[in-house]
């Protein structure tokens, strides 16, 4: 006979052993009761009973067949001809269910037990076979509930985007792991905090008519906005923030889903594509202004340098004929500014010596940034490859974030240039200490013709950002205010292929496909 014993740990020596029962009763009675305390479902859920052994009432027949279910389980819940055979054999039994449904059989029975086992008629068998039923039900309950939240967590936790569960006032109630792993802190502390703190109070606002949770709250229905914030590193980031209720059985809304997508790539792109079909206007306009209006200008300033040759012009005409020569020259620069900025740049290959260019630039804005009272400081990383580009087209950029940085430090400052590796790209970047560039006018400074200051066309940004991104390189641009301002351009560098061997190739290719 084998020993039984608890599948889970017992709380004390003495409960070591599993709790007992047994059952007498006919067939089909047995038949249920065996097969219900049989089920995966409820050994999971009951680990602590056992079934000692069931003794078939068959009439007086021993010659009769067991129940089906009784047969079935005869090794693990063994059959017995009488009680006294059971008790017998399992000393250890607990307790001995009835399910014959004869009042006097179980009086008889109940009077021949030993005091350490106890009796229940088929009544309160019924309404522990019941019990018994609703613990199988409940444990099927709990596997299906644990296998869907495993599900759902999988589900809920490899989204890579932001999701907030948040209480109607804004409390943070659960989130999924790519919330804390990006703001780089423990869900714990996340958790009971407000949803406008979790990127330090600067990214949402409070609790107000532009805030989605509001939207969600006052309409009862699904909400979303945008909203911007700088990191870090000075850099502007775009989110769009999506909110959904959740309803409990009254119809009240009991939380809201919050989700939050980074959209800045794509802002990125849709601002790119914007970009280009706005130059492409640009180009086309240009190229007619410029046609239009140079013809008339010439003669304006032919006919003013005339008059100024004249002796009979009097001096306060003479200085009124100059100004006309003077915003003539001035408009003929901005017409040349404009069509050089639509025309192609048609740049070379060269192979550039970053480093070298950096240092030649500096020289020639030495004096210039000694009487301004900046300082300027150099650090050139050595092992940097050779950047693939026009130099003289480089140089021109360099030039231009030097100039913007000055004239952002007019009252004095520091300006450091830098030179590193980045990722496949040369990395060169211009860093001030000035006032920095206003939020809402970052997406701006790259635009043709915007500008800041008093003079000037507005396209030295423009044009930069023109001229790497032809060269097949990118520039981007960090800032704070009230800190500075850094813009940095990353170069392709020279790859070690061998270039004749290459041309060739394309020779081939071309060739091929003639």
């Amino acid at each position: 006979m084998p020993e039984h014993t608890r599948q889970n740990p017992p709380d004390t020596d003495a409960d070591a052993k599993a709790f007992l029962i047994g059952a007498v009763g006919p067939h089909t009675a047995l038949d249920e009761f065996v097969e219900l305390v049989n089920t995966a479902e409820f050994r999971s859920s009951c680990p602590w009973m056992a079934i000692g052994g069931v003794v078939v009432m068959n009439n007086g027949d021993p010659a009769a067949d067991p129940p089906a279910q009784v047969a079935a389980h005869a090794a693990t819940n063994p059959v017995f001809s009488s009680v006294p055979d059971l008790l017998a054999a399992v000393p250890d039994l607990e307790l001995l269910l009835d399910l014959s449904g004869d009042s006097e059989h179980f009086l008889a029975l109940r009077a021949s037990l030993p005091p350490t086992v106890s009796a229940i008629n088929a009544r309160s068998a019924g309404c522990f076979s019941r019990l018994l039923h609703s613990m199988h039900e409940f444990g099927k309950c709990v596997g299906d509930l644990s296998y869907t939240r495993s599900i759902f967590n999988t589900l809920f936790d490899e989204v890579q985007e932001d999701i907030v569960l948040l209480a109607p006032d804004g409390t943070i109630l659960d989130m999924n792991n790519h919330l804390p792993q990006r703001v780089h802190q423990p869900k714990e502390r996340l958790i009971g905090g407000q949803c406008s703190d979790i990127e330090g109070g600067s990214f949402c606002c409070t609790l107000d008519a532009q805030c989605p949770l509001s939207k969600t709250m006052e309409t009862r229905q699904k909400a979303e906005s945008v909203y911007t914030y700088v990191d870090k590193d000075g850099r502007m980031r775009y989110y769009r923030i999506y909110t959904y209720p959740v309803f409990n059985a009254e119809g009240e809304i009991r939380a809201v889903v919050e989700m939050r997508r980074d959209i800045t790539n794509r802002t990125h792109m849709e601002q790119r594509l914007a970009q280009s079909e706005k130059m492409a206007a640009i180009g086309e306009l240009s190229t007619y202004i410029a046609h239009e209006i140079r013809n008339p200008l010439f003669a304006i300033a032919g006919f003013a340098n005339a008059l100024m040759r004249s002796s009979a012009l009097g001096e306060n005409d003479r200085e009124k004929v100059s100004i006309i020569l003077e915003e003539s020259k001035r408009l003929d620069s901005i017409l040349k500014s404009t069509t050089n900025f639509a025309r192609p740049t048609d740049a070379k290959q060269d192979w550039v010596d970053v480093n070298a260019m950096v240092r030649e630039t500096m020289e020639l804005f030495g004096l210039a940034c000694d009487s301004q009272k900046i300082s300027c400081c150099m650090e050139l990383d050595d092992s940097i490859a050779r950047a693939k580009g026009d130099a003289d087209l480089l140089k021109q950029c360099v030039i231009n974030l030097i100039r913007n940085a000055m004239e952002a430090m007019q009252g004095g400052g520091k300006l450091q240039l830098r030179t590193g590796m980045r990722d496949q790209f040369i990395s060169l970047e211009a860093e001030d200490n000035g006032p920095g560039i206003a939020e809402d006018l970052r997406e701006k400074v790259f635009n043709p013709f915007f500008s800041t200051k008093n003079q000037g066309a507005g396209l030295g940004l423009a044009m930069t950002k023109k001229i790497i991104e032809e060269m097949g390189g990118q520039v981007e641009l960090t800032s704070r205010v009230g800190q500075g301002t850094t813009v940095r351009l990353l170069l392709p560098p020279v790859l070690a292929v061998d270039e004749d061997a290459d041309a060739e190739l394309g020779q081939e290719s071309a060739n091929g496909s003639e």
